[in-house]
């Protein structure tokens, strides 16, 4: 089951990295699908994007000035754990 889910990443925003103020946070969580397309959605839940890839995702959220976007894939999980039905 797990070789065909789809990956999850996060897409990170980070600003001021070459001053002693850098700072980062994770904008948006995305699913990248076999196929090389993606659906992202931002942090608040207002911006949802299917997209092309994943990369469209870091092009789209490091595109202000002074910012820098990246994917930062998580870890595949282990299994699906189902909880057994109660008895009646």
């Amino acid at each position: 089951m797990l070789d065909t889910a789809p990956r999850m990443f996060a897409v990170v925003q980070e600003c001021d990295l070459e001053t002693e103020h850098a700072d980062g946070h994770v904008a948006a969580w995305g699913i990248a699908y076999e196929d090389g397309s993606a659906h992202v959605i931002g942090v608040g839940g207002a911006v949802t994007m299917s997209l092309g890839s994943p990369e469209r995702a870091v092009w789209h959220y490091g595109r202000r000035k002074g910012v820098s976007a990246r994917l930062v894939w998580l870890a595949p999980g282990t299994g699906a754990a189902f909880a057994q039905a109660e008895a009646a």
